[in-house]
C-alpha cells in the first residue's frame, strides 16, 4: 500500500525499550503550555510555594482526560508501573557541593552538643569503610553489587561499623553527575577516577593528585570497570534528550497553532447518540448553511512561514530535504519509497509538513486551480492521519467501510478532476 505508515524500525533491544518509554512519557498536546501559564499566574500573585503547587496540580488534573479504565486503576490505588531493575545514585560533586541527610531527632537528640557527626552516612561513607575483602573494588562496582545489612559474614563486616554488606545476584543500575569533558575538563577526570578506580581517602588518594595526569596513568583500569556500566562510549545522552527537547517544542507550538485555528470555527455540532446511522455530510451543511466539500482545501502556507519552517530544521532534516529535491530533478521522476522513523517526540511530523510544503511549491503551475490539490497526505488510521494533519485513505479516496460498495461515475469523475494535478 503507498501510503505514510506508523512504523517504527528496530534494530536492537535498547531501541525497543527507548521508544515505547519516549512514547509513554510524551507529554500531552498542549499541557505543558498550559502548566507554564500555570506557573507564570501563581508567581505573578507571590503565592507560596505550597499553594502554587496545589494550583498547577488541579489544573493538571482538570485538563487531562484518561480512560474510564484507568480512572478506576488509580482509585483502587493498584500500581501504574513495576520496577524489574534498582537504580543508586552516588554523589560525584565536590564534598561542599553534596546534600547531606540529618540524623533523626531522637539520634540527634543524644548527641553531645559539640559533637560534629550530624548526618547519615552515605554510599560514599560506606565505601570508604568497605571490608578489607574488596580493597581492589571501585567505587562504581562496590554501590552496583553490594547492599548492607544488619548481619552477615564477619569478613564482609565494614570497617569502623556494626552494618555488613552482601553481595546481590543483580546489580544495580548507577546513577552520577556525569561531567562533560568538553565543558569541565578537571572535574571529568575527578569524577572517573572516583568512580572507577579504588581508593580509601578521598582527600588523600583523589583530592590531592594531579587528575588528569593520574587518569591517564590508571587508564587501562578505568576502562576495563567502566565497561561494565558505560554501554557506549560515543552516546551523547544529553544532546540527544536536547535535541528531543527542541522537536517536541515544535510540535507543542504546531499544536498550539491548531487549536487557535479550531477555535475559530463557531458551530458546534451535536449529535443523537441514540441514532444508529447518521451522515456528518448533510449535518455540516445544515450547521453551515452552505454547500459542504468532501475535499480539504489546500494547505500552503505563505512563503515567510515556509521560509520559517525551514530555518527550524535541524542538520540531518535540511540535508533529507535537499535529497528529495534532488531527486526531483532527475528525468524521469523515480517513485519514492522512504521511510521516517524514529522514537517519539523527535520531530517525524514536523519534517512531513516540511517535505509537503517544499513538493507544494515545486509541483505547482502558474496557471493551475489553486483549489485543486498537488500533494496529498494519506495514513490508514485516523490517528495517523491527525499526527500529520493529512487524511485517511478512506476519506481522501471515497472508500467505503463495505468490500461491496463502489464510487458512483459522477463521484468517479469528481475524483479524477480535483486529483488532477497530483
Amino acid at each position: 500500500m503507498q501510503a505514510n505508515m506508523d512504523i517504527q524500525f528496530i534494530l536492537d533491544e535498547y531501541a525497543v525499550v527507548a521508544y515505547l518509554v519516549d512514547y509513554i512519557n510524551k507529554s500531552g498536546r498542549g499541557i505543558s503550555r498550559i502548566l507554564r501559564n500555570c506557573v507564570e499566574a501563581t508567581s505573578s500573585q507571590k503565592t507560596s510555594l505550597k499553594e502554587g503547587l496545589k494550583a498547577v496540580a488541579n489544573q493538571f488534573i482538570n485538563s487531562v482526560e484518561i480512560s474510564a479504565q484507568e480512572a478506576a486503576w488509580s482509585i483502587l490505588e493498584l500500581p501504574m508501573s513495576k520496577i524489574s531493575e534498582d537504580t543508586i545514585f552516588i554523589p560525584t560533586f565536590r564534598q561542599e557541593e553534596r546534600t547531606r541527610m540529618l540524623k533523626s531527632k531522637d539520634i540527634l537528640g543524644n548527641l553531645d552538643a559539640d559533637c560534629r557527626d550530624v548526618y547519615e552516612l552515605n554510599i560514599i561513607d560506606y565505601y570508604t569503610k568497605r571490608p578489607k575483602k574488596l580493597e581492589q573494588e571501585c567505587l562504581a562496582k562496590f554501590a552496583a553489587w553490594y547492599e548492607l545489612q544488619n548481619s552477615g559474614q564477619e569478613e564482609m563486616k565494614l570497617l569502623q561499623s556494626k552494618k555488613y554488606v552482601k553481595c546481590r545476584t543483580k546489580p544495580k543500575i548507577i546513577q552520577y553527575r556525569k561531567y562533560k569533558k568538553s565543558q569541565n575538563e578537571d572535574e571529568y577526570y575527578r569524577e572517573q577516577i572516583m568512580l572507577f578506580t579504588n581508593w580509601r581517602d578521598e582527600k588523600k588518594d583523589i583530592l590531592t593528585q594531579d587528575f588528569k595526569h593520574f587518569f591517564n596513568e590508571n587508564l587501562e583500569a578505568i576502562q576495563i570497570n567502566r565497561k561494565e556500566f558505560v554501554v557506549d562510549e560515543n552516546m551523547d545522552l544529553e544532546e540527544e534528550l536536547m535535541q528531543r527537547e527542541r522537536s517536541r517544542a515544535i510540535e507543542e507550538n504546531e499544536d498550539e497553532i491548531t487549536e487557535k485555528s479550531l477555535t475559530s470555527f463557531e458551530p458546534v455540532l451535536e449529535y443523537d447518540e441514540n441514532e444508529l446511522f447518521g451522515d456528518i455530510s448533510l449535518d455540516m451543511k445544515a450547521s453551515h448553511g452552505k454547500e459542504f466539500s468532501m475535499f480539504q482545501p489546500v494547505n500552503k502556507y505563505t512563503d515567510d512561514k515556509y521560509r520559517e519552517i525551514i530555518r527550524k530544521c535541524n542538520l540531518n532534516q535540511r540535508v533529507f530535504v535537499q535529497h528529495i529535491k534532488g531527486c526531483l530533478r532527475e528525468e524521469p521522476i523515480k517513485c519514492l519509497d522512504i521511510m521516517i522513523q524514529g522514537p517519539a517526540g523527535t520531530g517525524k511530523s514536523f519534517l512531513i509538513d516540511v517535505i509537503e510544503q517544499t513538493l507544494i511549491r515545486w509541483f505547482e503551475k502558474p496557471d493551475q486551480d489553486p483549489t485543486r490539490p498537488t500533494v496529498l497526505k494519506l495514513a490508514p488510521t485516523g490517528k495517523a492521519a491527525s499526527n500529520i494533519k493529512g487524511e485517511t485513505l478512506h476519506h481522501a479516496l471515497g472508500i467505503g467501510l463495505s468490500k461491496n460498495t463502489c464510487l458512483s461515475p459522477s463521484s468517479i469523475t469528481e475524483y479524477a478532476v480535483k486529483y488532477s494535478n497530483v
